[in-house]
């Protein structure tokens, strides 16, 4: 189980291999809400501590062969009392309710030069179990849908592409999961793409872009939109006790913006941020960092924010 997050419980693993077989199950206790702060300083923090109860249990079965690997994943999760559904409009299709079932699938393939890998998912939350005072209008539907799919390319000895589609349908809900996503893991379309160039005996070169659209509101965002983030990354190799790193990502986005006291508009939001690292290794037990970052930040009026 994941410790990291406390899901403290038991596992057993059974195969070789070739195949193996894995089943889990995990109790655990949130303080109110599936994000707690961990806090109980106050007599509402204290309220609320243990007030919701979970249980997990769930198991995955890999194939294994040389050019393949194929695996399939199901997990039941159960809460009492059930989560109540946010107030929010942005959370609308957020997960609520008693139950929720996951079933997937994975697989990756080997093809010479490259490699080929996906998974795909799906989220039933019954409907017997969500709140029984939410209307059957405003019920979400009880099945979500997320698909990954990627491919790693080997162009030559020297460089390296990869490229990764992803999709979210709006109710899809996976809360012990962590597929590649700019945002929660719901109502989200994107593409990433990375190349990695050996450029010389001492340098390397990386870019990547990571471009999406989400299928609803956000935090701080009134309508659905769409954004990108773009970068590159020069790695040196000075000495064999020298290294140094320069990074430059650009990031743009929409947050909203105050129109007037009664209106309220969406607006682009640029974010430019610059990385330096140099790390030394003079010995075996001696280590040395040197960190800089500057960030730009351009709002919705043009003004800028550097730090």
């Amino acid at each position: 189980m994941n410790e990291s997050d406390n899901q403290h419980g038991i596992a057993a693993v059974v195969g070789n291999v070739y195949y193996n077989g894995t089943i889990f199950y995990s109790h655990r206790y949130y303080d109110g809400s599936l994000s707690p702060n961990g806090y109980h300083r106050t007599l509402q923090e204290v309220a609320a501590k243990h007030s919701l109860e979970s249980h997990l249990t769930g198991g995955h079965f890999q194939l294994r062969r040389r050019i393949f690997e194929l695996g399939i994943t199901g997990t039941f999760m159960l809460f009492s009392p059930p989560i109540s559904r946010p107030k929010e409009l942005y959370k609308k299709f957020s997960f609520s309710g008693k139950e929720l079932w996951n079933t997937g699938a994975d697989y990756k393939v080997i093809l010479r030069k490259t490699i080929l890998f996906g998974e795909a998912a799906v989220s039933v939350v019954p409907e017997t179990s969500q709140e029984s005072e939410t209307s059957s209008k405003d019920k979400r539907h009880p099945v979500g849908v997320g698909v990954l799919q990627g491919c790693i390319l080997d162009l030559d000895p020297r460089s390296k592409l990869a490229a990764l589609f992803r999709y979210y349908s709006r109710n899809f809900a996976s809360l012990n999961g962590s597929g590649f996503s700019s945002g929660n893991g719901s109502g989200e379309i994107g593409i990433y793409i990375a190349a990695d160039f050996v450029t010389g005996q001492k340098t390397s070169l990386q870019f990547n872009f990571d471009g999406y659209e989400y299928q609803w509101l956000r935090f701080r965002v009134d309508k659905p939109c769409g954004g990108f983030d773009s970068g590159c990354k020069l790695h040196l190799n000075l000495s064999r006790y020298l290294s140094m790193q320069f990074q430059y990502q650009y990031y743009r986005g929409a947050q909203n913006a105050n129109i007037s006291d009664y209106y309220t508009s969406t607006t682009d939001y640029d974010k430019h941020k610059i990385h330096c690292l140099i790390h030394c290794n003079p010995t075996d037990w001696i280590q040395l960092k040197t960190e800089v970052d500057y960030l730009l930040n351009a709002g919705e009026t043009n003004g800028h924010k550097q730090g």
